[in-house]
């Protein structure tokens, strides 16, 4: 909970977001490496048996994020 309140006080985020901010905060837990995890492995990667993808990161709480497009 200390990383959802850290991302609603640090980006000015209403506390509206809330359940937001704990989805997102699933998201980057379950695809890090923690040291509870066989082998240095993430809990997706334990469950998913492949690397987890990073690509749908985002700056959380701005209003308008955009990305070059990918060809």
């Amino acid at each position: 909970m200390d990383m959802v309140r850290s991302l609603l006080s640090q980006n000015s985020v209403s506390h509206n977001m809330w359940l937001y901010a704990i989805l997102y905060v699933m998201i980057i837990r379950n695809r890090i490496v923690t040291s509870a995890k066989p082998g240095g492995q993430t809990p997706y990667e334990l469950m998913f048996n492949k690397k987890p993808s990073v690509d749908l990161y985002r700056v959380f709480g701005c209003l308008c994020f955009t990305m070059e497009a990918k060809h």
